[in-house]
């Protein structure tokens, strides 16, 4: 709100003149302003998705913290990593960005009908695709070395089977995959860079795209 008060002035008026023209106007920037979240949305729970199946692997899914920003549940290692990408992203000035696109946002002026086209609806599929296979592509390599660590165990279980592999399994998993994930933090960092410049870019072509209807 404090935001919208200085360039609310840039907003033009000029064609609203009667009561249907205002609703579907302010229909239309609801809408608007519905989207924009969204995109910001799809890609800002990469990291959270990433450590949900991470957390699936290790055994901690069933660990579960509540999320203040959703008001939902969130899972050790999604809070983890989803804080770490939030801190990247602050450090990188990732905010300045999102407030000057906010504020770009009141030139739009095209109407609702935009968001139906194939041009827009690629561009948000578009998004979702890629925010889909980074969150596995954070999430595969630890998942794969404890998927190795399974293999190890199942022929240790086989080779000795006096050794209770059941109840030392889960032990053995959670420390490892906690060491994997401790090793990959300076990677991370370089991962979650990539992902605030991705961020920003699909802003550019979000605005791109509707600036120029």
């Amino acid at each position: 709100m404090a935001i919208s008060i200085p360039v609310a002035t840039w907003v033009d008026v000029s064609g609203i003149t009667t009561l249907p023209d205002l609703l579907l106007r302010v229909t239309s920037e609801v809408v608007f302003g519905l989207a924009l979240a969204k995109l910001v949305e799809i890609i800002a729970v990469i990291p959270k998705m990433a450590g949900f199946m991470i957390d699936y692997d290790l055994g901690f899914s069933q660990v579960n913290l509540i999320d203040p920003s959703y008001g939902t549940q969130n899972s050790i290692t999604a809070a983890i990593l989803d804080t770490f990408f939030v801190v990247i992203f602050l450090s990188l000035q990732g905010m300045d960005y999102l407030i000057y696109y906010l504020m770009k946002s009141f030139e739009f002026t095209a109407s609702v009908s935009i968001l139906f086209e194939k041009g827009f609806i690629d561009l948000l599929l578009g998004t979702l695709g890629f925010a889909l296979a980074s969150a596995v592509s954070i999430a595969l390599p630890i998942m794969g070395s404890i998927f190795i660590v399974n293999i190890i165990l199942a022929f240790i279980s086989k080779s000795a089977p006096q050794i209770n592999i059941f109840m030392n399994a889960f032990i053995i998993k959670i420390t490892f995959g906690i060491f994997i994930l401790a090793c990959a933090v300076p990677i991370l960092s370089t991962v979650f860079k990539n992902l605030t410049d991705e961020m920003i870019q699909q802003y550019v072509s979000f605005f791109d795209y509707l600036l120029k209807k």
